[in-house]
């Protein structure tokens, strides 16, 4: 296996399942969240990942979250809006951080993943930021993919999780090996 792999937005609803089959194939996982101390991520197979303080608003904790990683994974994204969290911030400013820091460190592999629907002309403000960081120049520097996972207003998504977090874990090893 190679180095380790940062997964922002790894205590989410699609980043914890990712984490957890990642740890289950033998990756060593950082999982990059705001606040460590509220946290309680599961041990897979004898393996829990390492729980690094990192908000993609600061610059300097994405940076030292991605320093040394071989992969970054980026799922971060807000359904409502908070006085410090707007969708700007986090679907935008925040994949580019992220990006940019990947970036400076080496990283050649970034997978970013924007969900329920991305689009600029979505009438949800937030579909609106998170279809623009999907377009971001700093992402296409990068060997990674973007990925758009749609769901339906229902909040079930159009593919099962645990294909999609197959299908991403693959991606992830498979950008690895070359």
């Amino acid at each position: 296996m190679a180095g380790p792999i940062t997964v922002f937005g790894g205590t989410g609803f699609i980043g914890r399942h990712l984490v957890a089959l990642l740890l289950r194939s033998g990756a060593t996982i950082r999982v990059a969240v705001r606040h460590p101390g509220r946290v309680h991520m599961t041990t897979v197979s004898g393996q829990a990942p390492e729980l690094i303080q990192a908000d993609v608003l600061d610059d300097v904790a994405v940076g030292g979250a991605v320093a040394g990683t071989d992969a970054v994974v980026n799922l971060v994204g807000v359904l409502t809006e908070t006085t410090s969290q707007t969708y700007r911030a986090i679907h935008v400013e925040g994949a580019r951080r992220v990006a940019l820091a990947a970036q400076r460190h080496g990283v050649m592999r970034l997978i970013h993943i924007s969900a329920l629907g991305a689009s600029p002309t979505s009438p949800a403000i937030s579909d609106q930021t998170k279809a623009e960081s999907l377009t971001q120049n700093e992402l296409s520097d990068f060997s990674g993919l973007c990925i758009r996972l749609v769901a339906k207003r229902d909040g079930s998504a159009r593919c099962g999780l645990k294909p999609l977090s197959s299908n991403i874990a693959a991606m992830v090893f498979a950008m690895q090996a070359t």
